[in-house]
């Protein structure tokens, strides 16, 4: 025991330390003197110490009870510097020396562990937010874009809350590469992202869906509301120069189509709705907003009623 890795303890019946190991005395920070003859309650967290000691006599009072001494238990001790340290405990009993019954106890390390949980958890959710995010402007990308829209018709079907869709396409952005680089481009996306975000209302979920293509989802907007928030974002990236890498600064416009949303919505219908809206935006000369023919409405609103 004197030699082992992890650290050994030796505790009688009444929470008194009887042995520990040089593994023990390092994992601490304490001397074998200071620890031995003293309560185990000394190395223990105070919301731990408080009821150790309950615990210890409830298990004397009831037996042995194997299935609880095989066990690892994991908890904290506190070490002499004051650090509060993870560890794994698989206690057992032993002969004892005198008249007091002793516990033996295998007391693990678990700092190494929760160090490598914890990088473990920090990868997964940076590859879970990666997954969902377009890494160019720092926006959701189409596929939190499409689990949104899912999220949204649960909600329009336990409550009968309006809600609308908008496509947004840049005007002429081949022409912003072609003339200044794909730098350029990037620098544009990234502006516009910034311009639309500062627009948006709360509950708008707002997405780089491809390209030069973004998606709008208008909580609590019907179909005229979410026209208005539309027009307010043209608007506005009309009239907000963009500054590219290299200096120069541009001027750019975008068109949108808007379509209302419902919960009966099946195969993306109201996204292509909003999409087939934009391309009359844009072959209506661009730089406008186009909402959903009234046909489209119309076939929503009754859907929803079956």
């Amino acid at each position: 025991m004197t030699n082992a890795l992890d650290a050994i303890w030796v505790i009688d019946e009444e929470g008194i330390i009887r042995f520990v190991n040089p593994a023990a005395e390092a994992l601490t920070g304490y001397d074998r003197s200071e620890l031995v003859n003293q309560p185990l309650a000394k190395i223990l967290p105070p919301d731990i110490a408080a009821v150790h000691n309950d615990h210890l006599k409830r298990y004397l009072e009831a037996g042995p009870q194997f299935h609880i001494m095989g066990a690892v238990r994991e908890f904290a001790i506190v070490a002499r510097d004051g650090e509060e340290i993870p560890v794994g405990l698989r206690a057992f009993e032993i002969p004892p020396p005198d008249d007091k019954r002793c516990f033996g106890a295998i007391m693990q390390d678990y700092r190494p562990r929760k160090k490598l949980e914890a990088e473990r958890d920090t990868l997964l959710a940076r590859l879970a937010a990666e997954a969902l995010s377009d890494a160019l402007t720092g926006l959701p990308n189409r596929r939190a874009f499409m689990d949104e829209l899912d999220r949204v018709q649960a909600a329009m079907r336990r409550s009968a809350v309006p809600a609308s869709i908008a496509v947004i396409d840049i005007d002429h952005f081949k022409q912003v590469n072609d003339t200044y680089g794909h730098g350029a481009g990037d620098a544009t996306l990234r502006a516009l992202a910034d311009v639309l975000r500062e627009t948006l209302r709360g509950e708008d979920f707002l997405a780089r869906i491809g390209g030069e293509e973004f998606a709008l989802v208008l909580r609590s907007a019907e179909l005229g509301i979410a026209g208005r928030i539309a027009e307010r974002m043209r608007e506005r990236v009309a009239q907000t120069p963009i500054e590219l890498p290299e200096g120069q600064t541009i001027h750019i416009t975008i068109s949108i189509g808007v379509a209302p949303f419902s919960p009966s919505c099946r195969d993306q219908a109201c996204l292509k709705a909003a999409d087939k809206a934009l391309y009359k935006a844009k072959n209506g000369g661009r730089n406008r907003v186009c909402i959903a023919c009234q046909e489209h409405a119309a076939t929503c609103a009754a859907a929803a009623v079956l």
